[in-house]
């Protein structure tokens, strides 16, 4: 059997073949704009409103898609605001997992370390951070802190 193409039939294919890719890179994005939360959520933290970070980012924790350094690191942040570590720590170590070179990402988790008390680690994510060009005197204070520690 021969295949004819008309014109319709053309047009019938090629959008079948648009849909069909454009199906494929869609179920890969999401429809959450992470970093905008994220700005959102750093307005907050600076309002000290901790609480409301935790509420407005949790929902979104589990989503595979959320690829968002800053997502991680502002709910990280509101959890170190509220003295709560443990969860600082797992959420700025997201955070550095998928932006290792962001200087403040790495001062958040080893300030959160620190305050675990494994210093060593602590001191070489604050050698790094100043190294990527974070403040030096915040950096001195923590380590001022950590020999106190020792």
């Amino acid at each position: 059997m021969q295949w004819k193409f008309n014109t319709v039939s053309t047009v019938i294919l090629v959008t079948g073949l648009f849909f069909i890719i454009a199906g494929v890179y869609w179920s890969g994005t999401s429809d959450v704009d992470y970093n905008a939360l994220s700005w959102k959520a750093e307005d907050l933290n600076a309002q000290q409103k901790h609480q409301q970070v935790i509420d407005l980012l949790k929902p979104y924790v589990e989503d595979k898609k959320n690829k968002s350094a800053y997502f991680f690191n502002e709910l990280g942040t509101a959890y170190f605001n509220k003295q709560d570590n443990l969860n600082a720590n797992k959420y700025f170590s997201i955070a550095h997992q998928l932006n290792k070179n962001d200087p403040k990402i790495i001062y958040n988790l080893a300030s959160s370390i620190a305050l675990l008390k494994n210093y060593e680690e602590a001191l070489k994510l604050f050698d790094l951070a100043e190294s990527k060009g974070f403040d030096k005197r915040l950096i001195n204070e923590w380590r001022v802190w950590l020999k106190e520690k020792k």
